[in-house]
């Protein structure tokens, strides 16, 4: 059975890697801001999940305990930053480079230090060699090898701290998951993220009137949010946060094929690569097997 969802949580490495590496297409190619691809594509995988499952747990949905309600708000509110941040980053230094230094790599990090501080796990030393390969890959990713030297600008900044936000929020998910279905959670979470999103939507008057081919892009974006956010839920669910964190580390990798195919695919697009690939992809390997190192006991 944990086989099954050791599976899925692969799966939902590939969407959040296809996810990204569409996004920044539809970035590049339409000229539309990170808040529409965060907001838009979040309201509509939330609705359509929600009106999907709205007459399995109707009953389960109108009784609804308002502590979980609010432990979501939490969650969708820093999955709402961190969506932001990973979205703008993108826009910066690429699709690839972004889930590299974010989900590859820091996120787990983070959500090494934030048990450490507030569950009290222990930091065992197969989890500080972990982490030290990590940070290894994390200084071979930012080092560009034409300047010699590390490149660590807003957009590496904004991956660094998308992470930061992601593992928070996943932190309050598997809490909230030990008593509530997958599914219900993917779509409140979705639903709220989005909502919480319109506000500075609306503050900077970012307009989401897109054309019709742009907004069929969005509704696909959407839809791969839905199963990337309910694959992921269901993972944290059944074999917890390191496992699923472990599994989903591959989508920095999964990324980089990704990007490769649809430069090719779509010629006219353009895509920001890492300074040195051969370098990116140790930095992840070294990255993936810290991951591994520090999930090996879970």
């Amino acid at each position: 059975m944990k086989i099954t969802y050791l599976l899925i949580a692969l799966i939902s490495s590939v969407l959040i890697a296809l996810d990204s590496v569409l996004s920044e297409a539809v970035m590049s190619a339409f000229n539309v801001h990170p808040l529409s691809v965060s907001t838009i594509p979040a309201l509509i995988g939330g609705t359509i999940l929600f009106s999907i499952i709205y007459g399995k747990y109707n009953k389960t949905l109108r009784k609804f305990d308002r502590k979980y309600l609010l432990k979501i708000f939490a969650a969708s509110f820093f999955g709402a930053i961190g969506l932001f941040l990973w979205l703008d980053g993108v826009t910066r230094i690429g699709a690839s480079k972004e889930l590299l230094l974010s989900t590859n790599t820091s996120e787990v990090l983070f959500v090494l230090l934030l048990s450490f501080v507030f569950l009290k796990e222990k930091i065992s030393k197969t989890e500080a060699l972990g982490s030290f390969m990590i940070i290894t890959g994390i200084f071979l990713l930012l080092f560009n090898p034409s300047m010699f030297s590390l490149s660590f600008g807003l957009g590496e900044t904004e991956a660094i701290l998308s992470s930061l936000a992601f593992a928070i929020s996943i932190l309050i998910a598997t809490d909230v998951l030990k008593k509530l279905d997958a599914k219900i959670v993917a779509s409140i979470y979705l639903i709220i993220e989005g909502l919480i999103l319109l506000v500075p939507t609306y503050l900077f008057q970012i307009n989401l009137f897109v054309s019709i081919l742009t907004f069929v892009s969005l509704l696909i974006l959407g839809i791969i949010s839905a199963l990337s956010v309910l694959t992921y839920n269901l993972c944290l669910k059944k074999v917890g946060a390191y496992l699923t964190v472990v599994v989903s580390s591959l989508s920095g990798l999964f990324s980089i094929v990704l990007q490769l195919l649809f430069s090719y695919l779509l010629p006219s697009v353009k895509f920001i690569f890492p300074s040195s690939l051969i370098l990116a992809i140790a930095g992840s390997v070294f990255a993936v097997l810290g991951v591994i190192l520090i999930g090996y006991k879970k």
